[in-house]
């Protein structure tokens, strides 16, 4: 799924790289998730209704770059199976390059990200000359 400057758009509740039982890959060759130069989106929410599963993908889950600024990822499961087991993408669960003031999680109930058993790191930050400040809880 590539969005290529959008802004306002939602995307929650799906299984993206899943079959529709949740249960095995049905992978995107390269990324599950693209926003590029796209501001102001939503993947998932704060609710346990608006989180997606993004998994078995060939690359990173879900990726931001190229000024894909201000969007939410909140309340996914990224590198799980709809149930309990492990479907890793090909690379980082969420990745974020040269993309500045998105949020990954929430304090709110609900809006915390899972993110588990991709081939490379949780969530991987790549910025060019601008900090990137992170907290968890």
């Amino acid at each position: 799924m590539l969005y290529n400057g959008t802004a306002g758009v939602s995307i929650q509740n799906n299984g993206i790289g899943l079959t529709s039982s949740g249960l095995a890959a049905l992978p995107n060759t390269s990324y599950g998730i693209v926003f590029q130069g796209a501001n102001g989106n939503d993947i998932g929410g704060d609710t346990e209704e608006e989180g997606n599963v993004v998994s078995g993908n060939g690359n990173v889950g879900i990726y931001l770059y190229a000024g894909a600024n201000g969007n939410r990822i909140q309340g996914n499961r990224v590198g799980l199976q709809w149930g309990a087991g492990l479907l890793g993408n090909g690379s980082a669960g969420i990745a974020i390059a040269n993309s500045f003031d998105n949020q990954v999680g929430g304090t709110a109930d609900g809006a915390e990200n899972v993110i588990t058993g991709n081939a490379g790191s949780g969530v991987h930050f790549r910025a060019h000359r601008r900090a990137i400040t992170c907290s968890a809880t």
